[in-house]
């Protein structure tokens, strides 16, 4: 494919810092928060341009996208090397990483998921980059409360662990102190029963509404449905 020479826009690098955020973007969150005016041959056409101008690179993927009503997802987008270096330009007082991302492919529907996930809670939360260096246990995300400054640390469950690495999580959690919460958002009830079993010690006999401290839980559910809606509430506890 041949080259060419694209004048970029501000949408353009938006878009870019947004992939460059999460490492890859699937079309339906391009369309709906890059050019959620504009129809699908439109933005189509765009990304057409972005990717001969070896801006950006379509990755194909094998993944069936399920809380969209099992949509197929054919391809993902991430940045070029070309597409760092122009968003370097762009972004000067940021330092760009310009190493290209090595996609994990065993991980690909946790992080679609999380990109959604996290889009809903930007709205009333600010989400700070993970810091390998000072963290015991790394978590999905760090959210920032922007009035109080409190640091959530964000946990997507799809499924279950072991119980044995859940108590070396939960005990990392309680004996550090660089989170305030840990908030887990969970795929469904039965995740959270065994987690916050764990918990409080109640194992088998917890209960939806038992005090879990400085764990609080949400349903995945919830969340994905507030992106229809124009703020998802999150427990002032939090």
């Amino acid at each position: 494919m041949r080259e060419i020479n694209l004048r970029l826009t501000v949408r353009d690098i938006e878009l870019m810092k947004d992939i460059y955020d999460h490492q890859f973007l699937s079309f339906y969150q391009i369309h709906e928060k890059h050019f959620p005016e504009n129809k699908r041959p439109t933005v189509y056409n765009r990304l057409s341009k972005l990717i001969k101008a070896k801006v950006l690179m379509p990755i194909s993927v094998n993944l069936v996208a399920c809380h969209r009503r099992g949509e197929l997802l054919g391809v993902v987008y991430v940045l070029t090397k070309n597409g760092l270096k122009r968003l370097q330009d762009f972004k000067m007082t940021e330092d760009i990483n310009q190493n290209l991302v090595s996609l994990n492919f065993s991980c690909l529907f946790h992080d679609l998921l999380l990109t959604d996930v996290l889009r809903v809670l930007k709205r009333t939360w600010k989400v700070s980059k993970v810091s390998l260096e000072t963290q015991n246990r790394i978590p999905d995300a760090v959210l920032i409360h922007p009035v109080t400054k409190k640091k959530v640390a964000l946990e997507l469950e799809l499924t279950a662990k072991s119980e044995m690495r859940y108590r070396e999580i939960i005990l990392s959690y309680r004996t550090s102190n660089e989170f305030d919460s840990v908030l887990y958002v969970v795929k469904d009830l039965s995740i959270q029963k065994k987690i916050g079993g764990l918990i409080t010690g109640f194992n088998g006999r917890y209960e939806i509404g038992d005090d879990t401290d400085k764990f609080k839980f949400m349903a995945l559910s919830q969340v994905l449905n507030s992106l229809k809606e124009e703020n998802v509430e999150l427990q002032a506890s939090i």
